[in-house]
């Protein structure tokens, strides 16, 4: 069995003290998870170099929630791979949901900040999903190829082992309600099985795909209980160190 990865996507939340105040809370009662659970928190980029300081030793991880894919220059308001890096970053979370719906990003800009994030040994979380017209007319499978394709193009295959995917529907992103763990496994072995056939079952096997979308502490196992699930994403329930502690609960119960 794989070690399950959890992470918890704070979004555009958290001043500095709320940030110090979460991981005072946090880190004594997740100590007991460490070597067992992959966790890493995502945090906003003004409280990116104070997380990763507080967590220092403690086996938890720090992230982006975004990059630019140039690695400086005259692009105001940006963040680089390599900021987030010097800021203590170890993971990099590209084209969510939010990013693509607010922003408009794209297939091709997400390519590039994934390469960036490489570049900088960050390990990119990427983002891969579909809307429920697509889900409804079933053009699942055909929408998450045609991501793929522009998306991995230029990563070889000792590059796709460092990433992780994050297969988020759009229609269960911040719903009252996920997806069912059949369609997240049903995702999740369209992406594999198309991991398989770029870069070889070895590699297939060995990349992390995550399941986000709606993930509370009473549902958490029965995705984790999918074969393809990997591990999950957490958002909302993960912006209070409480919630977040109570589904690493359920998830270190079932490997313990």
């Amino acid at each position: 069995m794989k070690t399950p990865v959890i992470f918890a996507n704070w979004k555009m939340n958290k001043t500095l003290a709320e940030t110090r105040d979460y991981f005072r809370r946090f880190l004594r009662p997740a100590a007991k998870y460490r070597g067992r659970v992959e966790i890493f928190i995502l945090v906003p980029p003004t409280v990116l170099a104070l997380a990763a300081d507080l967590a220092s030793g403690s086996g938890i991880k720090i992230g982006s929630q975004d990059h630019f894919w140039e690695d400086f220059g005259p692009y105001t308001g940006e963040v680089s791979a390599a900021m987030v890096r010097d800021c203590g970053g170890e993971y990099a979370l590209v084209g969510h949901y939010e990013r693509r719906h607010y922003f408009h990003e794209t297939e091709e800009e997400i390519q590039r900040k994934a390469k960036a994030a490489l570049k900088h040994q960050l390990t990119p979380l990427i983002c891969i999903g579909e809307s429920v017209e697509q889900r409804q007319s079933g053009e699942t499978s055909h929408s998450i190829r045609k991501q793929m394709d522009i998306i991995f193009r230029d990563i070889s295959p000792d590059e796709m082992v460092r990433c992780q995917i994050l297969y988020e529907p759009y229609w269960a992103v911040g719903a009252d309600e996920p997806a069912s763990p059949e369609q997240a496994q049903e995702a999740h072995k369209i992406i594999r099985n198309e991991i398989a056939g770029r870069f070889g079952e070895p590699v297939a096997g060995r990349v992390n795909i995550l399941y986000g979308g709606s993930i509370r502490w009473d549902n958490v196992a029965q995705f984790l209980g999918q074969e393809d699930v990997d591990g999950v994403g957490v958002g909302r329930a993960g912006w209070n160190p409480d919630s977040f502690l109570k589904i690493l609960d359920v998830v270190f119960s079932l490997i313990i």
